[in-house]
């Protein structure tokens, strides 16, 4: 079953206020911790999801030329400079941005989608905190990682000859 643009869309943003309400609830230390984004603590992935809802703007391409031309390292380069913002920025740009409707060439509105998907996971999992995000929403994502174009996600053929099976959350024991 395909999942619709707009359920796309709204299964950003919901997910997008989500990761600004945790972030809004977190003290210093758990903003230090470090998510399961490799070289990253928490407060660098929300900044991470904070800049890409900045748009098109000449930091990334400074950021591109910098590290000469690989995309990886200039997100890393932004993500690590946001970071150093106020939460309160971070939480506001969340916020303010939410509802956004983010649909970049190759990979449309499920790429942004399935990026505050993992995201959320990889701050909440090492604090401990539950994450449960909507089947709409996880749906869209895992079809497109799966069937779709997901550039920046899954090198390509990494699932080649996995069977994905759904089942029921796991919970991460408190």
């Amino acid at each position: 079953m395909t999942v619709d643009r707009e359920q796309v869309l709204a299964a950003a943003a919901r997910e997008r206020r989500a990761v600004a309400e945790l972030l809004d609830g977190l003290d210093a230390q758990q903003l230090a911790t470090p998510s399961l984004c490799v070289g990253w603590d928490v407060r660098t992935v929300a900044a991470h999801l904070a800049a890409a809802l900045a748009g098109p703007d000449r930091r990334f391409a400074v950021a591109v030329l910098r590290a000469r031309g690989d995309l990886h390292r200039a997100n890393d380069a932004l993500a690590r400079a946001e970071a150093r913002r106020p939460v309160a920025d971070l939480v506001g740009r969340l916020q303010r941005s939410a509802g956004r409707r983010v649909s970049p060439p190759v990979v449309g509105p499920r790429g942004p989608l399935t990026d505050v998907l993992v995201h959320g996971g990889d701050m909440r999992v090492p604090l401990g905190l539950p994450h449960d995000p909507g089947a709409d929403g996880v749906r869209a994502a895992l079809q497109f990682v799966t069937v779709g174009r997901p550039v920046g996600f899954v090198p390509r053929g990494r699932l080649t000859g996995l069977r994905l099976v759904a089942a029921a959350p796991s919970r991460v024991p408190t």
